[in-house]
């Protein structure tokens, strides 16, 4: 991402929590699939223990990764706490200043009409967009039956986003995951 935007050319990192990498391909293809895309899928290994909180600290730009263990975990990022957007959003600003770093959840970039997409991406070089719907209904007692409706739900959206983004011009997307998930259905 630095060297693209060293280049001064626009880049978006989505960030789809618990998004296996099987489901990354099955998306891959889907992205192939859509006219003016093209789209490659390049495995990476997570970081270990691989968790949420981990895996969106290790997402950042380059940085020391620290865990404090006082009751509960809390993973850093150069000694910054990384729990939450607004963390991330504050470490991005201290990180990649000249890049006018933004941070959305998907929902509220797609609630975004075209004019606004397109000025929102005019201004920034580096955009990240969390996407919570798999891991948020694969952790609840309740919802985590439903997850494989979530996948599908998530691959739907995903790309909806892709082409609105694609809409509002010529600009780098890295669909990516700060880890996967287990899948059991008995005890």
């Amino acid at each position: 991402i630095q060297e693209i935007s060293k280049k001064d050319k626009k880049s978006i990192i989505i960030i789809s929590d618990a998004l296996r990498f099987e489901i990354g391909d099955e998306l891959n293809k889907k992205i192939q699939n859509l006219e003016n895309f093209s789209s490659k899928l390049i495995p990476l290994i997570s970081s270990l223990p691989s968790y949420t909180q981990i895996g969106m600290a290790s997402l950042l730009p380059t940085g020391e990764l620290g865990i404090i263990i006082p009751s509960k975990p809390n993973v850093t990022h150069n000694s910054d706490p990384t729990l939450g957007i607004i963390n991330r959003t504050k470490i991005l600003h201290k990180e990649i200043p000249n890049d006018n770093p933004l941070v959305l959840k998907v929902p509220d970039f797609l609630d975004l009409n075209s004019k606004e997409c397109k000025e929102i991406i005019k201004e920034h070089n580096v955009i990240y967009l969390y996407h919570d719907r798999i891991d948020a209904t694969g952790d609840a007692k309740k919802t985590e039956g439903n997850v494989f409706e979530a996948v599908e739900d998530s691959i739907e959206e995903l790309i909806k986003l892709i082409k609105k983004i694609g809409k509002s011009g010529t600009v780098n997307i890295f669909i990516t995951s700060d880890h996967g998930f287990i899948y059991q259905n008995k005890e």
